[in-house]
């Protein structure tokens, strides 16, 4: 399910401010930003961070389920879960990244379009337009987000039947992670959706909010009985367990 203009867009040089760079972060000082009402981060971070750590976390189960003898048949399926995953992880966490500097460019055009005595009318209408692209990339880009979150959804998905029954727990831990990280980075888009000024591309927006609102949930449940079904020693659906527990 992918929508027109919400591709990652916003790079950050080598020489963008140290502080962008949530990657090269502590968790306490990723924590510790979050919490700082100076610093442009917010909700869209925690969501970014989550889903990085529930990505790490499905990686891991992933890695040791190629060690198990039963996996061998299925070994390069189960490589290429893992590599996605990995791959998933460095995009939540320039996601990250970008929702701080999307952020900090609405809060600067929020104060250069302010109405201000002197300012030439041409300068202003400037800076409104300007504001308007800020807002729509802010709700555009949670919503990019939220769909990586749902690739990590399905791939949580398709990591149990090859997961051991002790290690099976914590691809669930990554499914509950995601699902609420998803929901998070929706909540950042919708903030922003309702000061759209072109409402056809904000009922688009809210057409893919709604449709990902419904698919996280569904994912996550379904990955969530699989993982407990698996802890209890019961059998899998049939379909998805194969030969793989």
């Amino acid at each position: 399910m992918g929508i027109s203009g919400c591709e990652r867009r916003v790079d950050l040089s080598p020489e963008a401010p140290q502080q962008l760079r949530v990657a090269e972060q502590s968790l306490a000082g990723v924590a510790g930003r979050l919490a700082d009402p100076q610093q442009p981060a917010g909700g869209g971070v925690a969501a970014a961070a989550t889903l990085a750590l529930a990505a790490a976390t499905a990686e891991l189960v992933a890695t040791l389920s190629l060690r198990r003898k039963s996996v061998q048949p299925h070994r390069a399926e189960v490589e290429e879960i893992r590599d996605r995953l990995g791959h998933l992880q460095t995009r939540f966490l320039a996601a990250a990244d970008e929702d701080i500097a999307v952020l900090s460019d609405l809060l600067e055009a929020h104060r250069a379009a302010r109405p201000s005595a002197g300012v030439d009318p041409q300068a202003q209408r400037a800076a409104e337009e300007a504001l308007q692209r800020s807002l729509t990339l802010a709700a555009e880009t949670p919503i990019t987000l939220a769909q990586d979150g749902l690739a990590l959804l399905r791939l949580v998905l398709a990591a149990v039947p090859f997961a051991a029954r002790f290690t099976v727990s914590d691809l669930g831990a990554a499914a509950a992670l995601a699902q609420g990280a998803i929901e998070a980075a929706l909540l950042m888009s919708e903030v922003n959706l309702g000061l759209l000024p072109d409402a056809t591309r904000a009922a688009e927006l809210r057409t893919t909010v709604d449709q990902i609102r419904e698919e996280a949930p569904a994912l996550a449940r379904q990955a969530l009985d699989l993982t407990r079904a698996k802890m209890s020693g019961k059998p899998m659906e049939e379909g998805l367990r194969g030969d793989r527990t």
